[in-house]
């Protein structure tokens, strides 16, 4: 009952104009990026995985990696790059607090790779109010309008595939 209502909030908060304030679309190439965020689903991706993941993006830049967990007790904990969201850092209509938002703003990114495969409010919320100026995930139903780069068929269905396949396009991609 309670995720109807969830979701229709964070769809009007990552919708309105005051909240998508933006550098400006543009495509980034990867070579030429500076900051890279991840987002992806902590229950699925654990540390380790994820540091993987950060190595194999293999820019000179900064890259941070934000994920969410749907249990309390998870033992993933936070690492210097890596930043874990839980229920209790989650408010009632699924925004994280305050304080985490204004960390998640605070870096400058100039890609943003949404690795999560199925809709995670917390998330999407992020998404939404990124100042990034390209921002690349998977193709999701309720996200239209919310990445620059969509894939929407992959060989595989997980995060790797998926960090692959955006990776090739941002490689690819001449900005110049």
């Amino acid at each position: 009952m309670f995720y109807r209502l969830k979701k229709f909030y964070i769809d009007r908060c990552v919708n309105s104009p005051a909240m998508r304030k933006r550098k400006g679309k543009q495509f980034v190439n990867l070579k030429d990026a500076k900051g890279i965020v991840l987002l992806y689903d902590a229950d699925s991706l654990r540390n380790e995985k994820v540091m993987e993941l950060i190595q194999k993006i293999g820019i000179q830049g900064n890259v941070q990696a934000w994920g969410y967990t749907n249990r309390n007790d998870n033992p993933s904990r936070d690492l210097v790059n890596i930043h874990i969201l839980r229920p209790k850092n989650i408010s009632f209509l699924g925004k994280p607090e305050r304080p985490l938002e204004e960390r998640f703003l605070s870096d400058d990114y100039d890609i943003l790779i949404d690795l999560t495969m199925t809709e995670l409010l917390p998330m999407k919320y992020l998404l939404g109010v990124s100042r990034t100026s390209c921002r690349c995930g998977y193709s999701k139903e309720g996200y239209d309008g919310l990445y620059d780069l969509e894939v929407s068929k992959m060989s595989g269905k997980k995060e790797d595939d998926l960090l692959q396949q955006i990776l090739f396009y941002l490689t690819t991609i001449q900005t110049k």
